[in-house]
């Protein structure tokens, strides 16, 4: 579980949060909502502990990250937040499959298809190669900023059905414009431009 204690946040002159309380459970769907300028994607990088910048706290079940040190943090993060944005974070020395793949070719395992050259796909392709690579099952916390923008519809739904599997085992977290996940959600929060 999640617990978000009294946050608040600014940016320049601009408050983004003040004294927000959140609890989320520790397994589902969260489905994030807002407009522009929320803090939706501001939200998502406190919860997988890439902003530390805030007052307020933030548990992860016991564990408050803001006191852990910049090695903690990492090690926690790796063990168990896959974070899932719109920013392309491909290794162009691997294949699509390989980037799909990166845990099992980090780990030496065999991967039966080589794929092709990352260079060769298309914007929406690459966005399919790096949400399956950080969707792998293993870790507790999925957070997926706008991680169907890019997909057409046959994509969106295999994706779609893999969020479901996850969920029943791990918290995801998504942050979406204009995907209706409404009705798959199991919390639905809805943020509020200037608070």
């Amino acid at each position: 579980m999640i617990t978000i204690s009294n946050l608040s946040k600014s940016f320049k002159n601009h408050t983004i949060f003040r004294d927000l309380s959140l609890k989320l459970p520790s397994k589902g769907l969260v489905l994030i909502k807002g407009e522009n300028g929320s803090g939706k994607t501001t939200l998502l990088n406190i919860l997988s502990g890439n902003d530390l910048n805030y007052e307020g706290d933030v548990y992860f079940g016991d564990i408050k990250i803001s006191t852990l040190s910049n090695r903690e943090i990492q090690n926690f993060k790796l063990h168990n937040i896959s974070y899932i944005s719109q920013k392309n974070n491909l290794l162009n020395f691997l294949t699509d499959i390989e980037n799909s793949n990166f845990d099992k070719l980090f780990l030496n395992k065999k991967i039966k298809s080589k794929g092709r050259n990352i260079r060769t796909l298309s914007e929406g392709e690459q966005c399919l190669a790096i949400i399956k690579r950080k969707l792998q099952p293993g870790k507790n916390i999925y957070i997926c900023d706008e991680i169907f923008s890019s997909l057409d519809d046959k994509h969106q739904e295999e994706i779609l059905t893999k969020l479901r599997i996850l969920k029943k085992d791990a918290l995801v977290i998504i942050v979406q414009h204009n995907f209706e996940l409404e009705n798959e959600a199991d919390l639905l929060i809805h943020l509020k431009k200037d608070r």
